[in-house]
């Protein structure tokens, strides 16, 4: 047991504790791999309550310092390399998040002129109707008709992007201390979200198909679930999209526990109606979002919410609330994009562009073990045991290419892969893709070089 000493300031005491150990584990004085002790006993050493030591441990995990492993304990991430390696002295290439490629998108000009020689653009800049207008509204409700709801004007509402939509939805329907349950992997932001708002995260279990229903269904007869978040189009951890039947099974549990259910498409591909998603199967229970920031022009930050009638009115009432209403203008040019056929031709073009990333990736990565799909923004690298996840992260970065450890992904408290989540869109264009890809393969094949934690 290590000397463990608060330093007293005017932060809330779960953030003292955090920052306590943040500052141990980077100074050395508590090494990688060290085994941290329970909740209770910190407890009685802090003078606080468990509760408060359980808020500290999952601050220290969110910041990448500690690893709460099921029937283990909770362990100290290794954060440095045995040996560095030589400095990267170009800008990282991104390779953790997805980015819209935006060489893919045409010039935003002709759409800003027709707009100026067409529409009335002095109206757009200063309407201050909280829902937008009508027309928009009913372009949008088309647009969102292709992932398979059934959506119109009436229903639909404007969100400024995927972290408005979510983060409205989340504060809108759900209370501090209230139960979600999600994937295992799940969306980075929603586990953010959760921590900032206090909800309670319950992982289900999943396997190749995505969520098993079967999981789902135990745990709400566990316990007490108040909502249901699930990722539409490609899940976490796969290639695949949940299929029909998988579908149908969770929508008999939602309905069966009467959960709401949250579905967010902003990463998913619209597929003109041919589109299958659990929302459209529970249109009296549900919301589906999506962001057409994730598909072009991401600065307008523009997104849609599909919303089953008995939550329709709390919601535009919480996004009047918060925002207002999205700028007339920016919904005018993400509309005439998608009338003009402009958007699905922009959405063609990147879907080649990215099979012919994921060819690269399947050639460079042949002797390796990863999972990746043409149709997939995300390829997963499942690791030789001479690495440790976060480890790799953390030497890829310092040779010049970000990538996130799937931890990153896994609801805290629950385990992870020992893999790596690789962004097909991060980098700009085919060269820097390729050189990123290189310099993977090239860390890949290095032997040792990290202090890698014993559990």
């Amino acid at each position: 047991m290590w000397d463990f000493k608060i330093v007293e300031s005017g932060k809330p005491r779960y953030l003292q504790i955090a920052d306590a150990l943040e500052n141990d584990i980077l100074s050395g004085e508590i090494p990688p791999g060290r085994k941290l002790m329970t909740h209770r006993v910190l407890a009685q050493i802090t003078g606080v309550t468990v509760s408060t030591v359980t808020r500290a441990y999952a601050e220290a995990e969110r910041r990448g310092l500690i690893k709460t492993m099921v029937g283990k304990g909770t362990f100290v991430l290794s954060m440095a390399p045995a040996t560095e390696p030589s400095a990267w002295q170009g800008p990282v290439i991104e390779m953790g998040v997805p980015m819209p490629l935006f060489l893919e998108e045409p010039s935003v000009r002709p759409v800003l002129q027709k707009i100026i020689h067409e529409e009335d653009v002095d109206a757009l800049v200063k309407s201050f109707a909280p829902f937008g207008y009508a027309h928009h509204r009913e372009v949008a409700a088309g647009w969102m008709r292709r992932y398979g709801v059934d959506a119109t004007a009436d229903t639909l509402l404007m969100a400024a992007g995927h972290p408005h939509a979510l983060g409205t939805i989340f504060h809108t329907f759900f209370r501090y201390g209230d139960k979600i349950a999600v994937d295992q992997m799940t969306n980075p932001s929603v586990i953010s979200v959760a921590q900032h708002l206090g909800f309670d995260l319950k992982a289900v279990k999943m396997d190749g198909d995505g969520m098993i229903p079967e999981e789902l269904d135990a745990l709400c007869q566990s316990e007490e679930i108040k909502g249901l978040y699930l990722k539409a189009g490609i899940q976490y951890g796969s290639v695949k999209v949940l299929p029909a039947k998988r579908q149908e099974a969770l929508a008999k549990v939602i309905e069966r526990h009467h959960l709401i259910l949250v579905e967010d498409g902003s990463y998913a591909s619209p597929e003109d109606g041919n589109s299958s998603t659990v929302s459209a199967l529970l249109p009296e229970s549900s919301m589906f979002f999506s962001s057409f920031s994730t598909v072009m022009y991401s600065a307008l930050r523009v997104g849609f919410i599909h919303a089953a009638p008995k939550f329709h009115t709390r919601l535009a009432q919480a996004i009047v609330e918060n925002m207002w209403t999205v700028p007339p203008l920016c919904v005018a040019v993400v509309c005439e994009c998608i009338t003009s056929g402009m958007a699905e031709r922009a959405v063609e073009q990147k879907r080649k562009e990215v099979a012919r990333r994921v060819s690269l990736l399947q050639d460079k990565f042949a002797e390796f073990d990863v999972i990746s799909s043409e149709q997939a923004i995300y390829a997963w690298l499942h690791l030789p045991d001479s690495w440790k996840s976060r480890d790799f992260e953390y030497m890829a970065e310092k040779s010049g290419v970000r990538v996130f450890a799937t931890d990153r992904l896994a609801v805290p408290g629950t385990d992870a892969p020992n893999s790596i989540r690789i962004s097909i869109t991060g980098p700009p264009d085919m060269n820097t893709f390729k050189k990123g890809l290189e310099i993977l393969v090239s860390l890949l094949k290095r032997e040792g070089g990290v202090i890698n934690p014993i559990w």
